[in-house]
């Protein structure tokens, strides 16, 4: 049997649908591998071609995972927090035990799950930079995540030494590409590093912890701000590569519940050749 044959058996879609990538050896090869019980789990929870390419993104990170606990995480959240938390290669860490510690999280510590993924990938980042003992499964999965992750991210700031701050300034110039306005708002990008501590803080949230990414050229960081009150903190946005991957508030709230920030990032992402999905 051939393989778009398989993909029609397993899922939704027709063979004309079937994205170019995903056509690929490799991708083929990868979906080949995949055990009896991920096959059948895949067939139980009938699945869609938009929840099979995300589910194929993981399995290069995770051969092992199964489908129902991706697509419930990912259904509540997003891919990328998933990858990310896989690529940090915490020990013994599964999708499986990724998704029971955000059920948890969402049950004991009232902290829904699109919200609590991102802030465990940033908190485990965090965690690699103060080079803690990941192996610590009381470190890893806390029982006050927001808790845990407001206090690493203090370390991290704390341990930001001169010659990030002196990255960030050079790599500040570079990031103007991305200033713009309209009538009502405007891109602005800090040029210290200390701008993102006050970000955070006056937003809470943990952009405060984005310096040596920004440093590093991982990522861009942007505040958006309304024109007649350019002081005042009112969205943080992280660009990667040319997405903007995240828009975020004060408490974190999405810019997609803001609807003129989002107008204007819309705006913003079409001038700039940016792509941006609300997240």
């Amino acid at each position: 049997m051939g393989f778009d044959s398989l993909l029609e058996d397993i899922i939704y879609t027709s063979t004309g649908e079937i994205p170019t990538f995903l056509r690929k050896k490799s991708s083929s090869d990868l979906f080949k591998k995949l055990g009896k019980l991920q096959v059948r789990d895949l067939l139980a929870c009938g699945c869609m071609l938009k929840q099979f390419e995300n589910y194929m993104q993981i399995i290069k990170l995770a051969p092992d995972a199964m489908f129902r606990d991706v697509e419930w995480i990912t259904s509540r959240s997003h891919t990328r927090h998933v990858s990310r938390i896989l690529r940090l290669g915490i020990p013994n860490m599964t999708v499986k035990k990724m998704r029971e510690y955000l059920e948890r999280v969402d049950d004991a510590q009232c902290c829904p799950p699109h919200e609590s993924a991102q802030l465990w990938a940033d908190y485990l980042q965090m965690l690699k930079i103060l080079e803690c003992d990941l192996t610590d499964h009381t470190v890893v999965y806390p029982n006050s995540l927001k808790r845990e992750h407001d206090k690493a991210s203090r370390k991290v700031a704390q341990v930001q030494d001169k010659l990030v701050a002196k990255r960030f300034r050079e790599r500040a110039a570079e990031n103007e590409w991305c200033i713009w306005e309209n009538d009502l708002f405007k891109v602005v990008v800090p040029h210290e590093v200390t701008e993102l501590y006050e970000e955070g803080r006056m937003l809470h949230h943990c952009v405060g912890s984005y310096g040596r990414m920004v440093s590093d050229g991982e990522c861009v960081v942007a505040f958006i701000r309304r024109k007649e009150e350019e002081a005042a903190p009112l969205c943080t946005v992280e660009i990667c590569g040319k997405a903007i991957v995240q828009a975020r508030g004060i408490c974190n709230k999405p810019a997609d519940q803001m609807p003129k920030v989002k107008s204007f990032i819309k705006q913003w992402a079409k001038e700039k050749g940016l792509t941006y999905e609300a997240a």
